[in-house]
């Protein structure tokens, strides 16, 4: 996908890069049985970029994926792992978030509509990867599961919101003016 001219003087969007296929299979490896991959990359060979001020990909993806083929369908089942640098979307304090698929599968059919295309009797696995670490990722990072998040800045730091006192209600003044 393009961006549109309008941002193309900007500085901040570029033209993609060609993507590595490091996830490659060919095909004639698969007819001795299954093919191991194994090993780490960078996210961003995968064109893995966070477009989230609160995320930030620093570490390598770490694969473990066997690949067989079978009745004309192409199947890739492993782990797959890396960490995220974060800001918690509450208090904004910094954390790594560990997002690991540990039984991440996906199956290919080799021919009709949802065929993946092929080049050179390979098959790239890439953006079907680079899709499940997308979806993987949390919408909103928290450092902790029900952080309270900044503190209110109008209480003081030993006042919580059980001790504070309840805001006036609007109605007070007319209910002290109510006669009998």
């Amino acid at each position: 996908m393009w961006p549109s001219p309008n941002n193309y003087g900007r500085g901040a969007i570029s033209r993609p890069k060609e993507v590595t296929m490091i996830f490659t299979v060919q095909l004639a490896e698969l007819d001795a049985g299954s093919l191991a991959l194994t090993g780490e990359v960078p996210l961003a060979e995968l064109d893995v970029e966070l477009h989230d001020e609160l995320m930030h990909v620093t570490h390598p993806l770490i694969y473990d994926i066997t690949v067989t083929l079978a009745n004309e369908f192409l199947t890739a089942e492993g782990r797959l792992a890396t960490t995220i640098d974060c800001e918690c979307s509450r208090c904004l304090k910094p954390f790594e978030h560990s997002l690991v698929l540990e039984d991440w599968r996906l199956e290919l059919p080799l021919t009709g509509e949802e065929a993946p295309p092929i080049k050179d009797d390979a098959v790239d696995l890439t953006p079907w990867v680079r899709e499940d670490i997308f979806l993987a990722l949390p919408q909103h990072p928290l450092c902790v599961s029900g952080c309270p998040g900044l503190p209110n800045p109008e209480s003081s730091p030993t006042e919580t919101a059980s001790e504070a006192e309840p805001a006036p209600s609007i109605w007070a003044a007319l209910d002290s003016r109510k006669t009998h």
